[in-house]
C-alpha cells in the first residue's frame, strides 16, 4: 500500500525546516558576532546550540546518507574547534611566560636585524607591546570626537623601557 503525503504532514515538515533553518541562522550569528567581540562564553554557546541543532537534524534523517555525512562533518568541525582554540591558548601563554621569564640579550627593532634569531625578537615584540599599553594608560586618552583611536593627555609623562617620555 503506498503511503500517501497528507497536508498535515506536509505542512509539519515545513514548519520543522523553517523553524531548523531560523535556529541555524540565530546559531550562526551568535557564533560569528560573538566571534567578533571576543565573547568567548557566547561563542561556545553558539557552538553547542549548533552542536545540538546538528544531533537533531541527524535524528530526524537517519537514513538520509547525505545528511548523514554533512551533519558528522559539521559536528567533527564544531567539537574539534575549541580543542584547537584550548591548544592556541595554552601555546600562547607559554610564550608570554618564556617572554618574561628571558632576558633580552640584545635590542632587536625590526624583524630584518632579528632574522637570525625570530623567536627573540618575538619575546622582544610581546615586552615592546605590554611596555606600550602600560605607557598608553598614562599618557592617552579616548579620542571624543571618535575621529582618532586616541589622543595624547596634554602634560602626562611615562617610561618607555628606560626612556622618560
Amino acid at each position: 500500500m503506498e503511503t500517501r503525503a497528507t497536508p498535515h504532514r506536509f505542512f509539519s515538515g515545513l514548519i520543522f525546516l523553517a523553524s531548523f533553518v531560523a535556529a541555524l541562522a540565530v546559531s550562526a550569528w551568535i557564533i560569528a558576532y560573538s566571534y567578533h567581540l571576543n565573547f568567548a562564553v557566547f561563542f561556545y554557546d553558539g557552538l553547542l546550540a549548533l552542536l545540538a541543532l546538528l544531533w537533531i537534524l541527524k535524528l530526524r534523517f537517519p537514513k538520509n546518507i547525505p545528511i548523514q555525512n554533512a551533519a558528522n562533518t559539521f559536528i567533527l568541525a564544531v567539537v574539534a574547534l575549541p580543542l584547537m582554540d584550548a591548544a592556541y591558548r595554552w601555546n600562547l601563554e607559554r610564550t608570554r611566560q618564556q617572554a618574561r621569564l628571558r632576558p633580552i640579550r640584545e635590542k632587536i627593532y625590526s624583524f630584518e636585524t632579528a632574522k637570525a634569531d625570530p623567536v627573540q625578537f618575538k619575546f622582544w615584540w610581546d615586552r615592546f607591546v605590554r611596555e606600550w599599553v602600560r605607557l598608553s594608560r598614562k599618557i592617552t586618552v579616548p579620542d571624543p570626537e571618535n575621529k582618532l583611536p586616541f589622543r595624547l593627555k596634554p602634560g602626562s609623562s611615562g617610561s618607555f623601557f628606560d626612556s622618560q617620555i
